[in-house]
């Protein structure tokens, strides 16, 4: 039996088991005193030599090592006994964000369990700051529900993720403008690390989340790049840390591009010499596919 060590959210995977061990306590005592001993909680997936997953184990069949010590197997279960903690967040915009609250709304009504698993709701991006100083764990779907419908479309918290390449639409230069968030700042990924560490009991935890592609773009050059990756690697050292499991839902931008000639017309193109706006009008083409580009590689 092969045992995989990876992130896993049980509602979701059909051979998702939950042992629990007994390991010995590292301690400063003298060596002829025995350590005591605690009992750890292990997540993990098993599957056959052929890759099929694996449901019915029991705790003989089950072998764990610690430091290459091995560790006593006290009790194997399925992991959906266990409680769910999940987190939804929700991306401000204000033409989706009615199609996210229904998504979020059923999601809940289906997976939560009413007095066993809880959830939070947040929203991130927006253009008001977000206006709720506490947030509560909720217990029951229809409680989720009622946050998610009263929910401001415009606020949100900031984004780790922010990156806008556009251009000046008046002048004789077409100048690009690019901007990104470098990380460092508070972002609602920090209250989502805070929420997920308030209840040490195990639990399976994780976060649903709404994204626009196109933010998470590597930018227009060497510095945007390297921001943008260690953005993501601390999102993903950070989540493995704390056992939480990520399903990212794309929130459909307009594609960069493919409305070039109509919004060509609504711009006001001021050229050096009269009649000679190509140059200005090739720039914006040309940044176009740039932005495709980037649209793309988010």
């Amino acid at each position: 039996m092969r045992l995989l060590n990876i992130l896993v959210v049980p509602f979701l995977l059909a051979a998702t088991v939950f042992a629990q061990v007994v390991a010995r306590q590292e301690t400063g005592t003298m060596p002829a005193q025995r350590a005591p001993e605690r009992t750890v909680s292990v997540l993990f997936s098993a599957t056959d030599g052929h890759g099929n997953p694996l449901r019915e184990l029991t705790k003989d069949q089950v072998t764990v090592s610690d430091n290459n010590q091995s560790v006593q197997t006290t009790q194997v279960l399925d992991a959906s006994a266990l409680p769910l903690d999940l987190g939804i967040v929700l991306l401000a915009s204000k033409d989706k964000v009615g199609q996210e609250q229904a998504a979020a709304i059923d999601l809940a009504q289906k997976v939560l369990r009413p007095g066993k698993d809880k959830a939070f709701v947040l929203t991130a991006a927006g253009e008001k700051p977000w206006p709720n100083p506490k947030l509560n764990w909720l217990t029951e779907p229809s409680g989720v529900a009622d946050m998610v419908r009263a929910l401001d479309k415009n606020a949100g918290l900031p984004d780790l993720f922010s990156y806008v390449l556009s251009t000046d639409n008046i002048g004789i230069d077409r100048l690009s403008i690019q901007s990104f968030n470098s990380g460092g700042g508070f972002s609602v990924f920090n209250v989502v690390w805070a929420m997920m560490k308030t209840d040490p009991t195990p639990a399976r935890r994780a976060v649903v989340i709404f994204r626009l592609p196109s933010t998470h773009a590597p930018g227009w050059g060497e510095r945007n790049s390297r921001a943008c990756e260690q953005n993501h690697n601390y999102v993903i050292e950070t989540a493995q840390s704390l056992g939480v499991s990520f399903y990212t839902i794309g929130v459909e931008d307009q594609i960069p591009g493919a409305n070039t000639a109509a919004n060509n017309i609504q711009r006001n193109y001021q050229p050096l010499h009269n009649g000679n706006s190509v140059g200005s009008r090739q720039y914006d083409a040309e940044l176009d596919k740039y932005l495709t580009t980037q649209y793309t590689a988010g």
